[in-house]
């Protein structure tokens, strides 16, 4: 899960399937991850279905002292 985040992080806003693809892993163990992730509030759904994509809660960034500087 922290190569999610990872990748999630580089990219600033990714699709599912792109990550699924990217990191060589089938898209149903994606998913569930991914709904770990969200419950967990790491991760966040942003924009519309058809052009948005995951990125990096906020919340998280703040929790966590914002290791990670966003542009």
């Amino acid at each position: 899960m922290i190569q999610i985040v990872s990748l999630i992080l580089t990219e600033k806003s990714v699709r599912a399937s792109e990550i699924a693809e990217k990191l060589d892993k089938s898209y149903k163990t994606l998913e569930r991850h991914i709904s770990l992730l969200k419950q967990l509030g790491v991760i966040e759904y942003i924009g519309s279905k058809r052009a948005g994509g995951y990125q990096v809660s906020e919340r998280f960034m703040t929790k966590t002292g914002g290791y990670y500087i966003k542009e």
